[in-house]
């Protein structure tokens, strides 16, 4: 038994010298794809993206969001949290919202899934220019529905609710 002990020691070593470590002294290993510390641009930024375009003489906005499905994204992370593949969270208490929590959003006089036209999110921005990429790593997102005063004015952006991403 000895005898079998010290040779399975031996090259059990050797093959953890043999295998590439993500750890270097006072670097932290933040994506996939090798990029560190070293390459972080934003930690964290917060930015807002349209994803309808509200303003029908805006042929600019028209041509960006060109590819956009919005009817699919917004589909899909509602599907997601009713199945409870996604934890919705409340935006400003930033508590959990139930399943319960999140019909009741929907029953809301002012709110329908066809009025959001906003996407936020919360990401770390990586860059390396050695190899060629930029890396966003998105930690949360936020959609927003328009709200319209009576007279049809558009009065500004709800958000409904925080979808945090875990890894």
């Amino acid at each position: 038994m000895k005898q079998l002990f010290t040779p399975l020691v031996l090259i059990i070593l050797f093959f953890a010298g043999c295998v590439e470590t993500k750890v270097q002294e006072g670097v932290i290993v933040l994506s996939e794809k090798g990029l560190s510390t070293d390459n972080l641009l934003a930690d964290t930024i917060v930015y807002s993206v349209d994803i309808i375009n509200s303003d029908t003489l805006d042929t600019w906005a028209d041509w960006r969001l060109r590819n956009m499905n919005t009817p699919k994204l917004v589909e899909e992370v509602f599907e997601n949290v009713y199945s409870g593949q996604l934890k919705a969270f409340d935006y400003f208490t930033d508590t959990a919202l139930s399943v319960e929590d999140v019909r009741n959003i929907e029953d809301t006089p002012n709110y329908a899934r066809g009025l959001i036209e906003e996407i936020q999110f919360e990401e770390t921005w990586l860059f390396s220019p050695e190899q060629q990429i930029f890396h966003k790593e998105v930690h949360s997102f936020v959609l927003a529905y328009a709200l319209y005063a009576q007279n049809g004015e558009r009065m500004g952006l709800k958000p409904v609710f925080r979808v945090r991403l875990e890894k």
